[in-house]
């Protein structure tokens, strides 16, 4: 499976549980919690081995630089949405609120990078090397999130 098919998959996952969360109310914390739980998990390990497997190899291409360090900084951000929403109470309103910025947030970048994104990257990326990548993005969201590392930039 090549590494768009790969992130394809994680992407209708992702949709799956953004749905799913915003659905459950402000009655019910507990489950909120543990939905949200799940979700900001997979979203990170998701960036942490998209960054150190596709966006690694991207960014050395200079005509998708530019592309790759937006798509980072989308992540910073939803990074921080994610832990915000971490330290509210998801009982109320304004978690609500903050869920509906991430969903869109999310749901924004996904979009992106499944269209023009994906494009421009398989101009660069032989389908050899695409399938690589797709083992490696595999193999690094098994190992758990504490032997990736986010992106660095020189």
């Amino acid at each position: 499976m090549a590494i768009y098919e790969a992130i394809l998959a994680d992407h209708a996952k992702t949709r799956r549980m953004l749905r799913e969360l915003s659905e459950v109310g402000e009655g019910e914390p507990e489950r909120r919690l543990a939905l949200f739980a799940d979700l900001k998990s997979a979203l990170t390990i998701h960036q942490h081995a998209e960054e150190a497997v596709f966006y690694e190899r991207l960014k050395e291409m200079d005509d998708m630089r530019s592309h790759t360090l937006d798509a980072v900084n989308e992540h910073r951000v939803l990074e921080a949405l994610l832990t915000e929403l971490s330290e509210m109470a998801t009982g109320n309103e304004r978690w609500t609120a903050k869920l509906g910025a991430l969903r869109e947030l999310v749901e924004h970048h996904m979009e992106e990078e499944e269209g023009a994104f994906f494009e421009m990257a398989r101009a660069f990326l032989d389908e050899a090397l695409a399938a690589r990548l797709g083992e490696e993005f595999r193999r690094k969201k098994c190992a758990g999130i504490e032997a990736l590392t986010p992106l660095e930039w020189d």
